[in-house]
């Protein structure tokens, strides 16, 4: 089996991500989604439910409380859809309203930006952005997280820039009703707040092809997209060494595919959730009530993005304890001989442990 064929885009306000997700995907056969409407339409959501959005002290206070609710409810109440029309063009809906023009306001991307920063936003949205492109088999997507976050081991990452010059330049076009040093000032703020949020901040992710598109022409750009996404494709087909012989996808390792073949590789099930949260409570109960033990500390993990927890490895108790000391789900590496009895591995798959093969 081939992993999913998908191209994270990521980038800067301004830099072209649209346009070069959509016409890159014209050129590979596949469907693109613009990330960035979905929380956009959330944003319109809060706004026509009477909330002033416009930064982070939006979210503060009684009010800001209430906001964080709404725009909760909105990403968890799956009334956002996102298709492609007749004409080509993404049309976004809310509650099976067009909003598709409404999205592009000002007002509409700066609320995004603020309901971004909530992190059970920010969660939902993730499994959604996973499922439509598990559902297509792969896609082009674009946002502020992509690679980063929802598909950390995409085959083709690339994360687009340009001077603030030329995207206010671009911007201005666009938006002839504000001056140039409006648009200019709003591109800095945007840039800022995506990138210094706590949760998912806007970065260049691992492996990540860095176009600059400041003096390329559109062509110019989706061309060098079209190489990198067909290169990335090209590697993640190739075969492996350590590939099954039987033609079976591989069931975890050093060289398990950060997209793989299934959905279960993309978060874990409500029963997966369910039985860590049985077997945390049972383990922390044991070590507290039997072995009087004791940490701290364990609230400095982070409550989302990517964190290595390295334990000293004294004994095999570690492989499974030193997961359960946090709140979120943790996969953790164990030897290959822990699964010898059946029932326990099994144990471990749902857990979602990862085998591995010493030496």
């Amino acid at each position: 089996m081939t992993s999913l064929r998908v191209v994270a885009i990521d980038g800067v306000l301004g830099a072209g991500k649209t346009t070069v997700a959509r016409r890159l995907a014209e050129q590979l056969g596949l469907e693109y989604l613009d990330t960035g409407a979905m929380y956009r339409a959330i944003g319109v959501a809060c706004l026509r439910a009477g909330h002033t959005v416009v930064d982070a002290a939006s979210l503060e206070g009684p009010n800001g409380a209430k906001l964080q609710a709404d725009a909760i409810s909105v990403a968890r109440a799956g009334i956002i859809d996102v298709r492609i029309g007749t004409d080509g063009n993404q049309l976004v809906q809310l509650e099976g309203e067009d909003v598709t023009a409404e999205i592009r306001s000002v007002e509409a991307a700066r609320a995004a930006s603020v309901v971004a920063t909530i992190s059970q936003v920010r969660t939902e949205m993730v499994q959604r952005h996973r499922a439509w492109a598990v559902s297509r088999g792969g896609g082009v997507l674009e946002g502020r997280d992509i690679a980063t976050v929802v598909f950390p081991g995409a085959p083709a990452r690339i994360f687009l820039t340009a001077d603030v010059e030329e995207r206010a330049r671009r911007r201005h076009a666009e938006q002839t009703h504000r001056s140039f040093a409006d648009v200019v000032s709003d591109l800095r703020w945007r840039d800022a707040n995506d990138s210094q949020r706590a949760v998912a901040p806007l970065a260049i992710a691992d492996g990540a092809t860095v176009i600059d598109t400041t003096a390329m022409t559109l062509d110019e750009v989706v061309r060098r997209a079209v190489d990198v996404a067909q290169a990335g494709f090209a590697h993640a087909d190739a075969p492996r060494e350590d590939a099954p012989r039987s033609g079976a996808p591989p069931t975890g390792g050093p060289h398990a595919d950060a997209i793989g073949n299934s959905a279960r590789n993309l978060g874990p099930t409500r029963g997966e959730r369910m039985l860590w949260g049985a077997v945390r409570t049972l383990v922390v109960s044991v070590c507290k009530l039997y072995f009087r033990a004791s940490w701290t500390n364990a609230n400095n993990m982070p409550v989302s993005g990517a964190v290595i927890i390295a334990p000293v490895h004294r004994s095999n108790v570690d492989t499974v304890l030193v997961p359960m000391l946090f709140r979120r789900r943790v996969r953790f590496l164990g030897k290959a001989s822990m699964w010898k009895v059946k029932s326990l591995g099994r144990v471990f798959d749902k857990l979602g442990a990862i085998k591995v093969e010493r030496g």
